[in-house]
């Protein structure tokens, strides 16, 4: 472990959590501000994923397409959500820039960004409040910095490396454990109004949800031969390589909240 690059992961970690720490327990505007910012990184980020070339036409419809998505009703939602796969085929078949399976994934990326969104605004919403999106991160990230800090010190083993060459077992079973039991301790002291069952459903699911989504991302970069979404936060990339995992996590848990009764 390199003991520069570790500090400044820490460091932009801190930041990070010193800046979103208050519009996630505040809600509101600030919420909705916090929203916007990581819809338009995750818009620019994915539009110029190809070449590297800013694509402001693209960007601006991913923004309006997954803005629109995760805040309309849920039958306005699949009017959208058609109307932007339709634009994108479109987009296809007039410019030779568009090819389909960058159309594809930009598809993909927007729907993740808009549903997980919709999950988000959903926790708000239900008498969660902020106390369930601080679990859900906690469940995210715990998994996260356990599988990246286990695997700094003890990984030998890799884990799938044609996706993720750094990925290592040894880190991706102490993230697991240090992800699962601290979103369970977190709902415990917290007294989190969650149902024993769905609390134990999620805190079990989350963490390996995290891993999956942290992969998937890495599959896009990985097809298109970058190491980083864009390098916004130093130590960590761009905003799709911070909130990857947290996206999955917050699809997940709006579902579990949904099969629960809670929305």
């Amino acid at each position: 472990m390199n003991p520069q690059k570790a500090k400044t992961r820490v460091i932009t970690a801190l930041v990070v959590i010193a800046v979103v720490l208050p519009p996630l327990i505040k809600g509101g505007l600030l919420l909705e501000a916090l929203i916007a910012f990581v819809l338009a990184g995750a818009a620019y980020e994915s539009a110029k994923l190809k070449d590297a070339k800013p694509r402001i036409g693209l960007s601006v419809l991913f923004f309006l397409a997954a803005g629109m998505m995760s805040h309309l009703p849920e039958h306005l939602f699949f009017v959208v959500c058609s109307m932007w796969l339709v634009l994108l085929i479109a987009l296809v078949i007039a410019s030779e820039d568009m090819t389909i399976d960058f159309a594809a994934v930009i598809y993909l990326i927007s729907m993740i960004a808009a549903q997980a969104v919709r999950g988000l605004l959903g926790i708000y919403n239900s008498e969660l409040g902020p106390m369930g999106m601080l679990y859900v991160a906690f469940a995210c990230y715990l998994c996260d910095a356990g599988a990246w800090l286990i695997g700094s010190l003890f990984g030998k083993h890799k884990m799938i490396p044609r996706i993720s060459p750094n990925k290592t077992w040894e880190g991706a079973v102490g993230g697991l454990l240090l992800g699962c039991a601290g979103s369970a301790l977190f709902a415990y002291f917290t007294k989190l109004a969650l149902p024993v069952q769905m609390l134990a459903a999620a805190s079990l699911l989350l963490p390996p949800v995290s891993m999956i989504g942290d992969l998937a991302f890495s599959i896009f970069k990985r097809y298109y031969g970058i190491k980083d979404y864009s390098n916004l936060l130093p130590g960590h990339g761009g905003v799709l390589d911070r909130v990857d995992s947290l996206l999955f996590c917050l699809m997940v848990f709006n579902g579990l909240m949904f099969l629960w009764g809670i929305v």
